[in-house]
């Protein structure tokens, strides 16, 4: 086989070898919005994901009752409530409803859910000093108390208050864990990287004997 044609087949062989593909999740942050703006100007493509599975929970008084019963005359006190938990997953993708400002820090708003497209019912995530966006505000559901929420499930351990961690003192407060080390619940998107390198390996046949 000809030099010139060796080439381009082992230039093609090496371009088939070196193409690859790799999708991996970074966090959400000011730089990276900045870059999906360029070709998504209101995010309407943008699928964005927690860093972590949360739980929000609500509750709601339906009543109380207290009789006398039994032959000693016990008093018996019973509570009838209900309790709605909603697991928000890792893998789970969310759309951008909106991006504001919240005490003169970026926030966006998201939603995990078709069912809803305002922002009374999405999910707030305010970006703090370290430049992350953390979950800061739950949507609310009407007659029941404000919601509670726990990091990956439910648990004393894994119960989260409000905290300025990572936040200016006029800031507003995002979401951490409370025992052991302080965790938040950030947002991230996943990222393809196509890597395509042509690698052209010239053969080489050595001198022979005589020339």
């Amino acid at each position: 086989m000809p030099i010139s044609k060796r080439l381009v087949t082992a230039a093609l062989l090496s371009a088939l070898a070196t193409s690859t593909a790799c999708t991996s999740r970074e966090y959400v942050t000011r730089t990276v919005l900045r870059e999906i703006r360029a070709s998504d100007p209101d995010f309407k493509k943008l699928r964005v994901y927690p860093n972590v599975t949360f739980v929000a929970v609500y509750e709601r008084t339906l009543g109380q009752d207290t009789g006398v019963s039994g032959a000693q005359g016990t008093v018996e006190a019973g509570f009838r409530g209900k309790r709605i938990e909603v697991a928000v997953k890792r893998k789970l993708p969310g759309a951008v409803l909106e991006l504001d400002a919240i005490d003169g820090q970026p926030a966006l708003w998201v939603t995990f859910d078709e069912r809803c497209a305002e922002v009374e019912c999405a999910y707030g995530f305010v970006r703090s000093s370290d430049g992350l966006f953390r979950l800061f505000k739950l949507p609310d559901l009407t007659g029941y108390t404000e919601p509670k929420v726990f990091r990956r499930r439910i648990s004393k351990r894994k119960r989260m208050e409000k905290s300025k961690i990572y936040s200016k003192s006029d800031a507003t407060s995002a979401f951490f864990t409370t025992r052991g080390h302080a965790a938040s619940v950030g947002l991230e998107i996943k990222k393809r990287e196509d890597v395509d390198i042509e690698v052209i390996a010239a053969p080489k046949e050595g001198v022979r004997p005589g020339r």
